[in-house]
């Protein structure tokens, strides 16, 4: 299962069973870097999916060809669909 929102959750089942991995985050999609030395994540890294898919790198990029400070709502309400 995967979400999208304020940042990228996801969920992992094999064999009937939750997967966790080997080490905390084992199932963690959103900090999969997919950008080398990308933009930082809340996690503190750079370049995971996270902080290119969800809600707050939707603002983020908003705000930087805006300038302005946009909800969601805002955004979306403005984009050119």
């Amino acid at each position: 299962m995967l979400t999208l929102g304020t940042g990228v959750g996801c969920g992992v089942i094999l064999d009937g069973n939750i997967f966790t991995g080997k080490a905390v985050g084992g199932s963690e999609l959103g900090h999969i870097v997919i950008v080398e030395d990308g933009e930082l994540c809340t996690c503190g890294r750079k370049g995971c999916l996270e902080a290119y898919a969800s809600a707050t790198a939707l603002i983020r990029d908003a705000k930087r060809a805006t300038g302005k400070e946009l909800s969601p709502q805002e955004i979306f309400a403005g984009a050119d669909l």
